[in-house]
């Protein structure tokens, strides 16, 4: 690392990947540099890459695209989890699909009250690799008394089981290739079947600033949830390793009243809980709930 005309400047070891999503956007690419390869496995699902970062840390990536690291893992897994746990405010039970990295496990198993969680993830690798080279973002999730890991599809869990949960989060792939068939609604139909009264559902979707690819996402999966919700929204979160601006998490309940609960409630729960988070308060947790107009539009076309 040098300084050269009032700049800092590092060394720029080999890019890592192609690309962000080029199968959906083929208008611009995100570029990490990895600094030191860790780990590379081809699985029947995919080619997995663990590397390291000047900035991000350890990075997980998946077929040339960066899916977590140390450095931003908060921003997407405390969000995406303690949003709807803190909402709901006595969850026992979660199913949690995809998601094999650990990091949505290790927010939900910090809520005491929960006596047990599923994580439904089709690649045993995912867990393996991030338990031995990224530990950070699983912590002891695995381990864990309460946790379940059932290695398959998480489509064929939902359609085959028959028990119920109070909270579901699906933390996928993107809407394309295999992981498509979790954004349509045979699958969201199943998984409303999948939730106990008052139970919430929430998915990773999309980004703002990327335009036709994310916009027709939004609109479908809202259309395709309100088949089968009464209260269908999203929150948002700022996410440095996902190209396009915020990221949007669906969000379906058939009560409306979780989603407008007021500070005071949220602070109430947080307070008690003891959690301790990098990224995730309450004030981020009810402002997370406010949508820009361009997502307020693309909602009402649903």
């Amino acid at each position: 690392m040098t300084q050269t005309a009032g700049k800092l400047e590092t060394a720029k070891p080999e890019v890592y990947g192609g690309g962000l999503h080029p199968q959906v956007h083929d208008l611009g690419e995100l570029r990490l540099y990895q600094s030191r390869v860790l780990a590379e496995e081809q699985t029947p699902f995919q080619k997995l890459t663990v590397f390291e970062n000047p900035i991000l840390g350890r990075v997980l990536g998946s077929d040339g695209i960066s899916q977590t690291s140390e450095g931003d893992e908060a921003t997407y897994h405390e969000m995406m989890a303690h949003i709807p746990m803190f909402a709901h405010g006595h969850v026992k039970s979660v199913l949690i699909i995809g998601g094999g990295d650990g990091g949505i496990l290790r927010c939900v198993l910090d809520h005491k009250g929960v006596t047990r969680a599923v994580l439904a993830e089709i690649d045993a690798a995912v867990p393996r690799l991030v338990k031995q080279y990224i530990p950070a973002i699983c912590g002891g999730a695995f381990d864990d008394p309460r946790a379940e890991i059932k290695i398959g599809d998480g489509f064929d869990f939902v359609r085959n089981t028959h028990e119920t949960f109070d909270v579901i989060i699906v933390d996928s792939t993107d809407a394309y290739g295999p992981g498509r068939v979790l954004f349509e609604d045979e699958f969201f139909r199943l998984a409303k079947q999948r939730l106990n009264p008052g139970g919430i559902f929430v998915n990773q979707n999309a980004t703002d600033f990327v335009k036709y690819a994310d916009e027709m996402l939004v609109t479908t999966v809202a259309r395709a949830l309100r088949r089968h919700y009464a209260d269908v929204s999203f929150f948002r979160s700022a996410i440095p390793l996902y190209w396009g601006g915020d990221t949007f998490f669906g969000w379906a309940t058939d009560d409306a009243a979780l989603r407008r609960q007021p500070l005071t409630a949220i602070q109430q729960r947080y307070d008690a809980s003891g959690i301790q988070t990098k990224y995730y308060n309450p004030d981020m947790h009810v402002a997370s709930f406010a949508l820009p107009n361009s997502v307020r539009a693309m909602m009402q076309k649903a």
